[in-house]
């Protein structure tokens, strides 16, 4: 689980179904986007896109009001796919665009330079971008190709 802001964690279903941690992290409620959850005091939406799949726009609508309302309530919110890499990821760029006011390419740097894991699949990346009528790429996000987003150099990430 990676905390984005200090009220935003992105993460796998595995952190989602960890309600130990949920808990020592004041995390009240969990956007799914993979497979259902239940916890008795914590409030769940699961709002389900395949991977590897373009990102629908009510997926889009969907999250972003649920996330917009956990917000207004002053909740913490652990946004989750299955391994936390792609999905999850791709919806947190989102959430920081519309509810804080990031540039597209700064949520997107902020989201991958905090997830260390994330490597969001090119049809994520460009839903996101489809999305706000934006074009991103890895080159604006990473301007020194010689680096990856941990700052090492692309043999070492490998």
């Amino acid at each position: 689980m990676n905390e984005i802001l200090d009220w935003l964690y992105v993460g796998s279903v595995k952190d989602a179904e960890n309600y130990a941690a949920l808990k020592a992290h004041h995390i009240e409620a969990v956007l799914t986007l993979a497979w259902p959850i239940k916890h008795p005091d914590i409030t769940v939406k699961r709002v389900f896109f395949e991977d590897g799949e373009p990102i629908p726009d009510e997926v889009f609508y969907e999250t972003l009001s649920f996330v917009r309302q956990q917000r207004r309530l002053g909740r913490k919110i652990l946004i989750a796919c299955s391994a936390g890499i792609s999905r999850s990821p791709s919806i947190a760029v989102a959430v920081l665009h519309e509810l804080e006011g990031y540039p597209l390419v700064e949520a997107f740097r902020a989201v991958i330079d905090t997830v260390h894991l994330a490597q969001p699949r090119a049809v994520t990346w460009n839903s996101v971008c489809r999305f706000y009528g934006q074009i991103v790429t890895p080159a604006d996000v990473w301007p020194n190709p010689t680096t990856s987003h941990d700052g090492k150099p692309p043999e070492e990430t490998q």
